[in-house]
């Protein structure tokens, strides 16, 4: 079953001014078959088809309703029961509303960059394979497309290296985040019943903790300002290697957990029964006003492209946030901030101005 995440990744593609069937591409596009080159007309349509369900995926409210209706068109039976799926879980009942909820999470640089994709064309007899890089972290992705009559239709939806690479948690396996004050650092819980740990997938491709001493990792990462006000979490559970608890604010606390990898990562981060619930469809400026919001943002002066944060308030009263970063090359790290004054404003700013971590360790020397 293709999982939201794996759709809302892979798809996130650009938008480009109106639907051909003609390719749209640069000189880079490619097309073979079976080692040769193919048949221009099938190239071209296979690549037409693949550029038209993209933009419409990624188009969101920007979109057209031709625009939708036509990629969904588009699509083989198959495929547009696999849409429905992720539509299910969105809130979408039809396949153009669940364009609109799936291109409403891409943000305005991703769908930039995606005016350059090279799309990749492989016709074997009445199959094609259109590949192209993922705009959110550049992972290989691709479509299967059949012969329609003189056409072409998507018969699969969009998959990737790290959604089918990755390791994914289980049920059984995944850890959640939990509070246990004053060290509020990720502990080993089971997954709530039925959680479908494959959308944690929107959170990027798979990564790794950089080499080195975990504490001097996690350390890097951290700003300045607020590395100089962190004590280090020793007794962790085995799935955080290092954890910082700060305090660079009167009566506010963060505090940071590097994972061994991006999937455990992902799984405590969207496993949480506290707080709301994940995909959500929030961009991270929803976070200025007090509410139950997840969703992406992205914040440059910590060089963070895309991120996922969840915010909300405790049952006492007090703020919190919660956020992990998604470039590709960025370390498996969740943060957490909240305000014991109960000031949401305060810890708005906390989040935005103050606590990274940076993207990379470049931008924290």
């Amino acid at each position: 079953m293709t999982s939201t995440g794996k759709m809302i990744r892979a798809g996130l593609t650009a938008v480009v001014a109106g639907l051909t069937l003609a390719s749209c591409g640069g000189d880079d596009d490619k097309t073979t078959s079976g080692g040769t080159t193919a048949a221009a007309p099938d190239a071209d349509k296979v690549r037409g088809v693949t550029r038209a369900f993209t933009v419409a995926l990624a188009a969101g409210d920007q979109g057209t309703a031709k625009q939708r209706e036509s990629a969904c068109f588009f699509l083989s039976d198959k495929a547009r029961e696999q849409v429905q799926v992720v539509g299910t879980k969105l809130g979408a009942s039809t396949c153009e509303a669940t364009f609109v909820a799936i291109g409403n999470l891409a943000s305005d640089d991703q769908r930039a960059k995606t005016k350059s994709m090279t799309i990749d064309v492989q016709v074997d007899g009445d199959q094609a394979t259109a590949s192209y890089p993922a705009p959110l972290d550049g992972t290989p992705t691709s479509l299967t497309l059949v012969r329609n009559g003189s056409g072409w239709v998507i018969d699969s939806m969009p998959t990737s290296g790290s959604s089918t690479t990755a390791p994914t948690a289980t049920a059984e396996s995944a850890t959640v985040t939990t509070v246990d004050p004053p060290q509020e650092i990720p502990t080993s819980t089971t997954l709530e019943s039925g959680v479908d740990t494959g959308d944690v997938e929107v959170f990027g491709g798979p990564r790794t903790v950089s080499s080195g001493d975990p504490d001097d990792v996690l350390a890097e990462r951290i700003p300045p300002e607020i590395m100089r006000y962190c004590k280090k979490v020793s007794d962790l559970p085995s799935i955080v290697i290092a954890g910082l608890t700060c305090e660079p604010f009167a009566k506010t606390e963060i505090n940071y957990a590097l994972f061994k990898d991006s999937s455990t990562m992902n799984a405590a981060y969207a496993g949480s029964d506290d707080g709301p619930k994940v995909p959500g469809k929030a961009q991270g400026q929803d976070c200025r006003e007090p509410g139950s919001r997840e969703g992406f943002f992205s914040n440059k002066t910590f060089g963070i492209e895309s991120g996922r944060v969840r915010c909300w308030t405790l049952s006492d009263g007090r703020p919190r946030f919660t956020w992990i970063t998604t470039n590709a090359g960025s370390e498996p790290i969740i943060a957490e901030a909240t305000e014991g004054d109960k000031v949401w404003g305060s810890l708005y700013r906390v989040w935005s101005e103050h606590a990274g971590p940076f993207a990379s360790q470049q931008l924290g020397e």
